[in-house]
């Protein structure tokens, strides 16, 4: 009689042991999950620090602090831009940046220049377009004022060609090509890419541009809308640095260049 209870209580606690069993094995996979689990990141927009990552990255050339000269500082400095067109031309004492070439590689033009500053920004930004599998290339960076007279002088023969007089014609040619001494590209701070062409609004180059170019720092600078702001054509294929902030501020806002100094007041 003995060994018959023995057995009985045993199997009627049984079920009770088992619940506790499973229950405590329950419990001890929720707390694996809650403290060994990795918690997933949210998404973030790109901002100017992950950029200049970016342009630490593809820099040839490492920028020291000491100098005042790193993407963040270089960044703020374009705080004080300077504003290029027919009714700011510039200076006669104009000091040209010091220029840096541009890698073979990422030119289909025969200049080659740009503002050593402005290289890195602008190699950051075409092997980011090469990530996304778009095709960015440099067809006209820096020019000298000579250069610039060339090309000005052979933009009034054609307006010459088609009968207008030698003044109407100059006053052509500066809707297309900008008078020696008012052009950006004597700055060394802009860039024509892939073609001069108004068809180059209907590429993924284009459109690359559009959505990205503000994060490293560039506007396009002569929009549809604003050329009788700008005085200029629109050229969808113009690109000035101008910094991150300002450029994002600038796309933002959806105004030209000309507008932002008149509400900066500057």
């Amino acid at each position: 009689m003995i060994k018959m209870k023995t057995k009985k209580n045993i199997l009627t606690i049984l079920p009770a042991v088992t619940l506790v069993l499973i229950g405590l094995f329950t419990v001890y996979i929720i707390l694996s999950s809650y403290f060994y689990a990795k918690p997933e990141e949210p998404e973030r927009e790109i901002s100017s620090a992950d950029t200049i990552q970016v342009v630490q990255s593809v820099s040839s050339e490492a920028v020291s602090s000491e100098d005042n000269t790193s993407p963040s500082g270089l960044d703020e400095a374009f705080s004080e831009l300077i504003l290029v067109n027919a009714q700011n031309p510039l200076p006669e004492d104009y000091a040209v940046p010091e220029l840096a070439e541009i890698p073979a590689q990422y030119l289909n033009g025969e200049l080659t220049q740009i503002s050593k500053d402005v290289l890195p920004f602008l190699l950051a930004m075409i092997e980011a377009a090469s990530r996304d599998g778009v095709n960015l290339l440099v067809r006209s960076p820096y020019r000298s004022y000579d250069t610039q007279t060339m090309l000005f002088n052979n933009q009034v023969q054609k307006e010459i060609n088609k009968g207008y007089s030698r003044q109407q014609a100059e006053i052509n040619a500066a809707t297309v090509v900008a008078r020696p001494g008012t052009s950006e590209h004597q700055t060394g701070l802009a860039v024509d890419i892939n073609s001069t062409a108004s068809t180059f609004e209907n590429t993924a180059e284009f459109q690359w541009m559009q959505e990205h170019c503000a994060e490293y720092g560039f506007i396009m600078r002569y929009p549809e809308n604003k050329t009788e702001i700008t005085g200029i054509i629109y050229e969808p294929w113009h690109y000035r640095f101008v910094g991150i902030n300002t450029a994002k501020e600038i796309s933002s806002l959806g105004i030209c260049l000309e507008e932002y100094f008149s509400i900066k007041g500057e």
